[in-house]
């Protein structure tokens, strides 16, 4: 089985385009990963190079290459991208908070929080224990636009409140992942 067949139909046809466009010019070739679903479940990736097998009358009759895995190096990267993007908001958070309302601020915060989470829902909520009530404070922008139907001044008791005052009573945040359940 050619290697290639192990790839998906998206990323075989990439990975084809360019091996052939190499081989049109008489060229090596080095493709950026190609990534590889680990029987596992996990992805693994691989980075192949190749030169190309040149007869004696100039034509090219294939490649001779090596693909190695570089998974390792893909997680590092992909784990400093996301420190860089981490500080990015931070730094842009300091700055928010200078110059923007509270909840304009909090909104704000939770857009970036979203983004850099992939998260497709955002949101805060304010506790006044005394009173055990917890508060509507602020959701993201894709999350009004998409999900949310709740009105901001909206107070719930705490015992009513569900899953939006688990954080509360486990003393810890939480983080929920199905958000239609």
């Amino acid at each position: 089985r050619c290697g290639l067949d192990l790839l998906d139909p998206v990323e075989r046809t990439r990975v084809r385009a360019a091996i052939e466009q190499a081989r049109d010019e008489g060229r090596a070739f080095t493709l950026v990963p190609s990534e590889f679903q680990h029987k596992g479940g996990y992805p693994v990736y691989l980075e192949s190079s190749g030169m190309p097998l040149v007869a004696a009358d100039g034509t090219v009759q294939g490649y001779r290459g090596v693909t190695r895995e570089i998974s390792q190096r893909r997680r590092d990267q992909l784990t400093l991208k996301l420190q860089a993007e981490r500080a990015e908001a931070l730094l842009a958070l300091s700055k928010l908070a200078e110059e923007q309302t509270e909840a304009r601020f909090l909104q704000q915060a939770l857009d970036l929080a979203e983004g850099i989470t992939t998260s497709r829902i955002a949101f805060i909520h304010f506790i006044h224990a005394e009173d055990e009530i917890i508060e509507l404070a602020a959701w993201s922008t894709g999350t009004l636009a998409s999900y949310c139907r709740a009105a901001f001044d909206k107070h719930y008791p705490i015992r009513r409140a569900g899953i939006w005052a688990d954080a509360y009573r486990q003393r810890r945040p939480v983080k929920c992942n199905d958000y239609p359940a």
